[in-house]
């Protein structure tokens, strides 16, 4: 098969067309083969010290020495140091970008595209894993790089994941009930933690070894499925809820029945075929409020509900930081992306944290509440990299309502968890979801 190479990561065939291979290669780009220029020299050889080192130990006498130059010419091209570590990644990223956009031709679905984008991603961090550990763990903890040339490239990166999901919606491939930027998180969180735990707990010999299971829980959780739709309420469901916004909006008093029947989207009369008069309407609606929170009550307090628990364990995870929001703050900022913290006594507490949600999932697999072929551990970092990636955008975002967060947080563990259910169709009897 002359036309096609093949890479073997795990057991796991990887295709790939030899023109792509000339496309990506890690052995073409101009950080590889630098030559006498001698600006690509230095970025060269400050990829490679302040990965092996780190920022803070590396020194310009050594970057300078291995580009076979003297001090002095590095600061003909760069500010400093911090101008040279960013300088790596807008380097890295405009390689990047340039690859991904000759990867996407000729891909017309918005599903091809985005599975072409998370396979580049994970590609490219192990390729090139010096940038990547450097991208990680030495500029995205940094607050500055914010603001850097460099992290416009990242901006650019992900207005082409926007553009694929928005045409995703556009088109009904994706569905329109969910945000972009949760999808955004989800995606981009799951890539983070596959990254990281490569990296730096080395669950894995190459990152793209977790594709295949990653985009199985993305696609499950961004594509509209007939099995797992909600049914559309009811016409009384739609009157209470427009009601409901009404009332808490003009007060009782000045709310209007033909108003309440407008934002319905029904007529006034079709109103008074459910609730006979206002006072009717109105305490209607804490009727079918209780009646929920009942409902809700009798499910999570259910001794074999495996997905109660699911969801518990991931509405717990959330609800501890956002009652501390000084450690959430550090825990994002600090911790997240920090080298340091998966090495340290603190993160085999945590470790032990998070093995509960592992041990739920292999339960619920078990139980054939959840589909067998679902990767505990990819859905660990499926969750960990979201939380990370919405308290970022949290914090980046400080209009943004505590309610809000809540309404978005809820909405996010029924994705999770429709993810891994198995279909109508594969559900056995008896089985206690």
């Amino acid at each position: 098969m002359d036309s096609e190479l093949y890479f073997r990561i795990k057991g796991k065939a990887l295709l790939m067309s030899v023109n792509q291979a000339q496309v990506i290669s890690p052995f073409s780009t101009p950080l590889q083969n630098p030559g006498s220029d001698k600006k690509l020299r230095i970025l060269a050889a400050a990829e490679e010290i302040i990965s092996n080192k780190g920022f803070k130990e590396a020194t310009i006498s050594e970057i300078a020495s291995q580009a076979g130059i003297n001090d002095s010419i590095i600061y003909r091209y760069f500010k400093g140091k911090e101008d040279l570590l960013f300088s790596i990644i807008e380097e890295r990223l405009q390689e990047g970008l340039a690859l991904l956009d000759r990867d996407l031709q000729g891909l017309i679905d918005p599903k091809s595209q985005l599975r072409k984008m998370m396979w580049g991603n994970l590609w490219y961090q192990n390729a090139y894993s010096a940038y990547s550990r450097i991208l990680l763990f030495e500029c995205r903890s940094s607050t500055r790089f914010y603001s850097s040339p460099a992290y416009l490239l990242i901006q650019k990166y992900l207005d082409r994941l926007n553009a694929i999901l928005e045409q995703g919606i556009k088109e009904g491939v994706f569905r329109e009930d969910v945000a972009i930027s949760l999808m955004r998180d989800m995606i981009m969180g799951t890539l983070d933690m596959i990254t990281i735990c490569f990296h730096e707990l080395h669950e894995v010999d190459n990152p793209m070894a977790d594709f295949e299971d990653a985009a199985a829980l993305v696609e499950f959780i961004i594509i509209p499925k007939q099995e797992i739709e909600r049914p559309l309420p009811d016409k009384s469901a739609i009157i209470l809820e427009s009601a409901e916004k009404i009332f808490a909006k003009k007060g009782f008093d000045r709310a209007k029945m033909t108003e309440i029947a407008r934002m319905a989207g029904v007529g006034d009369g079709t109103v008074y075929e459910y609730f006979e008069n206002k006072d009717v309407l109105l305490f209607s609606i804490p009727k079918r409020r209780f009646e929920q929170y009942q409902k809700d009550l009798s499910s999570d307090f259910h001794p074999d509900s495996v997905i109660n628990k699911l969801k518990k364990l991931i509405r717990y995870h959330f609800s501890s930081f956002m009652a501390d929001p000084h450690f959430f703050r550090i825990y994002i900022l600090n911790l997240f992306l920090n080298k340091g913290f998966y090495h340290s006594e603190a993160f085999e507490t945590f470790r032990d944290y998070y093995r509960m949600l592992e041990e739920v999932i292999e339960v619920g697999k078990t139980k054939g509440v959840f589909r067998s072929e679902v990767n505990p551990r990819v859905f660990r970092n499926l969750l960990l990299g979201t939380f990370c990636h919405m308290g970022t955008r949290w914090f980046a975002d400080r209009k943004m309502s505590e309610v809000e967060m809540i309404r978005e947080v809820n909405q996010m563990v029924d994705l999770m968890a429709d993810a891994i259910l198995v279909t109508k169709s594969q559900a056995g009897s008896g089985s206690n979801v």
